[in-house]
């Protein structure tokens, strides 16, 4: 695991923790487009879609404004999709003082997803926003008990159906995630690593 400090437009300091893959072999490069395993990057960008702004776009590396999809929201977040200039799968997690994201290059999305835990500070679980971005072939219900994650709603806004799996955990919950290895109808195996942080994972 690596800690990344991300910023906002506003200049307000997040803490972000990101997964950091295992190196992925050439066997794994499949002939599916990302859209496959992302759908809503298949679909046209609705006015939904451009609800972040530009210079935040930028401060998170450059990410492309015309790939950026609305996944859903809850009381604590808004959450994305989007691609960056390597076309990376990228998660984006916009809050209402800060917005983080982690990227993905393909092997790496297909094999492991991408997780994301972000907040002001580490010392509160309820107060850490955990997601993980998950291949459409892999359902939040593969890796966990209903208990352990997050109602994410549409907006009302919204016109079309969150068909990304989008896991955010309910940090708060007595139940926590645990590694999973998942194999696929392919014979190729999907690797859920929950991420860790807080005082004890320091150093990590």
């Amino acid at each position: 695991m690596r800690r990344i400090e991300a910023f906002s437009a506003l200049g307000v300091m997040a803490l972000a923790l990101v997964a950091v893959a295992a190196p992925v072999s050439a066997a794994d490069q499949s002939y599916m487009a990302v859209q496959d395993l992302v759908p809503a990057l298949a679909e046209p960008q609705a006015e939904l879609d451009r609800g972040l702004p530009l210079d935040v776009l930028d401060e998170l590396g450059g990410l492309n404004p015309d790939s950026t999809r609305f996944l859903g929201e809850d009381d604590k977040a808004s959450y994305w999709v989007a691609q960056d200039e390597p076309s990376n799968v990228c998660l984006v997690i916009h809050t209402s003082w800060s917005t983080s994201s982690s990227c993905a290059d393909f092997p790496r999305f297909h094999r492991s997803g991408i997780g994301m835990a972000t907040g002001q500070s580490y010392e509160v679980p309820e107060d850490i926003i955990e997601a993980y971005l998950l291949p459409s072939d892999i359902s939040p219900e593969q890796i966990a008990e209903t208990g352990a994650y997050r109602d994410v709603k549409l907006s009302s806004q919204a016109t079309k159906k969150l068909e990304s799996d989008l896991l955010v955990v309910d940090t708060a919950a007595s139940d926590k995630l645990s590694g999973e290895t998942i194999e696929r109808s392919s014979g190729e195996s999907f690797q859920f690593t929950p991420l860790e942080y807080g005082p004890s994972s320091e150093g990590k």
